[in-house]
């Protein structure tokens, strides 16, 4: 059994659903189906993107230290699996580039796992949205605020 969270039109033919176990993408006019176990990892956090692909965060652990962040193209093909040891808070996808929540840091990647940027935000952020390659948008508890990594 898998209890889905989301599912959502990545194009106009492919879906991606997320569950607790895996993350599934379909094509909707091929009928294909890919499916990517998270193995016994613990989903932490998420972010599907029309035109953008998906993003995931997995754990090994239920405390949520090193996460592995995972992000796929919109059939399902796998782009990045960067192991970290973070304990993500949240993640984003943009072009070419994954951005990382951690505690109190936002930490910039390029698709072959390479660190190209970290902005230290503080202990209140939330959720991060990348506008692009070099800048984002953190919600924190009391404000919403553009920084550039």
């Amino acid at each position: 059994d898998n209890m889905i969270f989301s599912v959502s039109f990545l194009t106009e033919n492919n879906i991606a659903a997320v569950g607790d176990k895996n993350i599934v993408f379909f094509n909707v006019s091929k009928g294909e189906l890919n499916n990517f176990s998270y193995d016994n990892r613990v989903l932490r956090c998420f972010k599907n993107y029309y035109n953008g692909g998906s993003v995931i965060s997995l754990s090994l652990t239920e405390d949520g230290r090193n996460c592995s962040v995972i992000s796929f193209g919109t059939k399902g093909n796998q782009k990045l699996n960067l192991d970290t040891e973070f304990k993500v808070k949240d993640v984003a996808l943009k072009n070419k580039s994954v951005a990382v929540l951690e505690s109190d840091t936002i930490h910039r990647y390029n698709l072959k796992g390479e660190k190209k940027g970290e902005h230290f935000i503080g202990d209140d952020s939330k959720q991060i949205e990348l506008l692009s390659q070099h800048a984002a948008y953190v919600l924190g508890v009391s404000e919403i605020y553009k920084i550039h990594i």
